[in-house]
This record gives C-alpha cells, structure tokens and sequence, in this order.
C-alpha cells in the first residue's frame, strides 16, 4: 500500500506541475496561501504537493466529507457550492477543474435551469485524499465521524481503499481506527 501511496503521491505532482506550466497567472494566487496543518511523509519529496499544499488540504476535506457523507448519492457528485461551504474558492476550483484533478458536469434542476455538479477524476483519487484528511486530522471528532459511518460489515468494506491509503500512510493510526472500528462492529452483530 505504500507503493500506491506513493504512486498517488505522483500522479497529483503531475498534475499540480500541469497547471503551475499552463496558467501561471491562476496559479499564483493558490500558491501564496500556507497550511497550518502538516502533510504526511509520502509528500515530503514532491515539489508541487508541497507548493500547493493549502489546496491539497482543502481538497483533502472536500473528499472526507463527501465520502463519509450519510448521503449516499453525494459521494462522489456533488454540488460545486460545497466546495465554497468547505474553504475551497472559486480560482481553486477553477485550478483543479484545469489540472484536471476535478471533472464538472451540467445536472438540469427541477425549477431552476442547470446545476454545476463536481467530481473527482476517479474515485481512488478521492479515497487517497480522504485518508490523507484522516491522517493529518487525527482529531477525535474525525475518527468519531469515520465511526459513525462506519456501523456495519458493508459500509466498513464501501471504505476498504481508504483504509487501505489509510495503512500506507500512517500503519499504526489505520491499526488502531481498523481495530477500533472491527470491535464496535463485531459487537453490534
């Protein structure tokens, strides 16, 4: 898992050093914003990941939070005003939308025209960034929160990528949620 870690790790690399190269002008803006929160090791090597790590942090939670959403059918598509809701403005948006990380589609609303809807460009992306979010979280209100969802057999085995990021990542925090969680759940079975 560390290998896929790392191979995840690349792809956003490319596709951050992608829209630093092919516009400049949008890039800037993201660039001078600085986390507060530390990313884990597996991005300590790439140049970009670090450059646009504010982005990355934010992008981190749009996926946690749509993937352990109880909604099921805003897992993975979701509307573009969330992002807002979650820090992610809209040059950022624009820049993930252009580097290829987000994908957008046009949904047409029942009373009102059309509905700008996003996504991540696949789904493993997504689950790679939401335990990259678990990782540098490590807060008791996220692990809470992956509990809550998290109260059967199946939707413990809907997250397994993300456990498995998760294990690549930082083994003995996925030990210790894994094993946490198997307790909570054997016992409600």
């Amino acid at each position: 898992s560390e290998n896929q870690v790392q191979l995840y790790c690349s792809m956003l690399e490319m596709l951050l050093k992608r829209a630093d190269k092919n516009f400049p002008k949008q890039t800037c803006a993201s660039k001078s914003e600085t986390a507060r929160e530390e990313m884990p090791q597996c991005f300590l090597h790439h140049k970009y990941c670090q450059t646009y790590q504010m982005l990355l942090v934010k992008l981190c939670k749009v996926a946690f939070e749509a993937l352990f959403n109880q909604k099921r059918e805003q897992a993975l598509v979701f509307e573009s005003s969330q992002m807002g809701i979650l820090g992610v403005d809209h040059i950022n948006v624009d820049l993930c939308l252009k580097s290829g990380i987000l994908s957008q589609s046009k949904v047409l609303g029942k009373w009102s025209g059309s509905e700008k809807k996003l996504s991540f460009l696949h789904k493993s992306l997504q689950e790679f960034l939401a335990a990259v979010f678990i990782t540098c979280a490590n807060e008791e209100t996220i692990i809470s929160r992956v509990k809550q969802f998290c109260t059967s057999v199946e939707s413990m085995l809907e997250m397994s990528q993300v456990w498995m990021f998760l294990s690549g990542i930082n083994s003995d925090l996925a030990k210790l949620l894994f094993t946490d969680l198997m307790t909570s759940v054997v016992l409600k079975d």
